[in-house]
């Protein structure tokens, strides 16, 4: 078999990229009576999948077609514009082209040496989000995704109030505490316990009516971990929680971080991508006073999967906690530019900063300002729509792009959230906000627009509880 046969590749290309092309531009149009979320059963993938790795290679048109009648069923289309779980992780055509060059050059740019030409892009990138945040002095890198970004933001604090690297945590013998809103992402759970702290060292603050982190308490809590021997070290602010979309008070806690030199790191993984819309400002009020911010690109800002960008306003101590050169790394940089190497934990990268160079090009502000308002404008009038509804409450007006609604309680919501996963038109989940069962639906695939709310809307209307 001829496998660096060029002829064989673009055959193969041709079909993939025909198929690619409908799922980019026209994903709501299912094979006949083909519904885009039935659920596969567990088991029908793997089953048909040959047990051992063949003996004999196979021909990239007999590879494709496996996987169209293996693969390709058991997919859940996060594209699709129906699909309102979790939150998005949307992708568009120039993010798409920009991957397949990517994987074809296939580079690993993790220093200046290895990649020049996507280091200096990148370091363009965090130019271009840094003025338009308008975050001046602040630097950054791409980073794989918002869970990434909190854990070296968190690394970086620890440094700061106590390097440890050589020592190791055992030669505090202040515990180290972090403090985060009881509605923070699991993520920060994962970071305390990687980087030593544990979760008996985490402090989870009560929020306030409007689900944001209480201010006072937060202040009260550091005190009292200061007056039992504790080193009080980081806190992690949200804009948009997962839950709900909820937003802290950056600027208040921001005061109270500078009161305790702790460093503040703000989570905006969905919402930070609306720091491109003038109207939200004041919604990101304090955040040029943080230590550190992140927010991920392939939610809402359609650069495809993974894309997140860590902001930092000293970038001192990543580096410190980061960087480490064997003698075969070397020699890699240069003084103008960073080595990304030594903002994170893997060695290796991928060329992301290829994606979201497109994308920024592509659309422009002037584009990205129009989808992002068109996705909260649906999200305002879907709104709208449930308070019609009397059997269903919304559970507050909506953060950005996300609604939350509810029946009387929480066995009806339930019952009633799998009524419409059953119809197998809509990919919808719920999440729990002080023992109340909450549905959600976030709003923000890139096609989505009138025509897939209104298919929601009929179908709620049909519903019986």
């Amino acid at each position: 078999m001829d496998f660096d046969s060029k002829k064989d590749f673009l055959n193969a290309a041709g079909e993939m990229i025909h198929w690619a092309a409908s799922h980019l531009f026209d994903p709501a149009s299912p094979e006949e009576g083909q519904l885009p979320f039935s659920s596969p059963k567990p088991g029908s993938t793997y089953q048909k999948l040959s047990p051992e790795i063949p003996t004999k290679g196979s021909d990239l048109q007999r590879l494709w077609s496996e996987f169209q009648s293996v693969i390709e069923p058991g997919i859940i289309p996060w594209n699709h514009p129906q699909f309102f779980g979790y939150f998005p992780c949307n992708t568009s055509p120039p993010a798409a082209l920009a991957g397949m060059i990517a994987s074809a050059i296939n580079i690993n740019p993790f220093s200046w040496k290895a990649g020049p030409s996507a280091t200096e892009l990148e370091a363009k990138l965090i130019e271009w989000i840094c003025s338009a945040f308008q975050m001046n002095g602040w630097t950054g890198c791409l980073q794989e995704t918002a869970t990434m970004g909190g854990l070296c933001a968190l690394y970086a604090a620890r440094e700061k109030k106590h390097p440890v690297n050589v020592e190791g945590m055992q030669n505090n013998q202040k515990p180290l505490v972090i403090y985060a809103s009881e509605h923070t992402h699991s993520s920060i759970i994962k970071s305390g316990r990687l980087l030593g702290f544990g979760d008996k060292h985490i402090r989870f603050i009560p929020t306030n009516n409007e689900l944001a982190i209480d201010s006072d308490k937060l202040k009260a809590q550091i005190d009292l971990d200061l007056q039992n021997g504790f080193t009080p070290t980081a806190i992690v602010a949200t804009i948009g929680t997962t839950s709900t979309m909820a937003c802290d008070d950056i600027s208040a806690i921001s005061d109270i971080s500078r009161e305790y030199d702790l460093w503040l790191h703000v989570d905006a993984a969905m919402a930070g991508v609306c720091m491109f819309l003038p109207e939200y400002q004041s919604t990101f009020k304090g955040v040029e006073s943080a230590d550190s911010m992140s927010f991920n690109p392939h939610k809402w800002l359609m650069s495809g999967f993974p894309c997140s960008v860590l902001l930092v306003k000293d970038s001192k101590y990543i580096k410190q906690s980061q960087a480490i050169d064997p003698e075969y790394l070397k020699g890699q940089g240069i003084a103008e530019f960073e080595d990304y190497k030594d903002w994170t934990f893997q060695l290796g990268r991928d060329f992301r900063a290829l994606r979201l160079w497109m994308v920024l090009k592509y659309y422009g502000q002037d584009g990205i300002q129009k989808i992002l308002r068109h996705h909260m404008d649906l999200a305002k009038e879907f709104a709208s729509f449930i308070k019609t509804q009397s059997k269903l409450t919304l559970f507050e007006e909506p953060h950005f792009n996300l609604v939350c609604f509810h029946l009387n309680n929480n066995d009806e919501t339930t019952a009633y959230l799998e009524k419409l996963q059953e119809s197998g038109k809509f990919f919808i989940e719920g999440t729990k906000i002080n023992e109340k069962f909450l549905i959600r639906v976030a709003i923000g695939q890139t096609l989505t627009n009138n025509k897939h709310m209104e298919i929601l809307k009929n179908e709620i209307q049909n519903i019986e509880v």
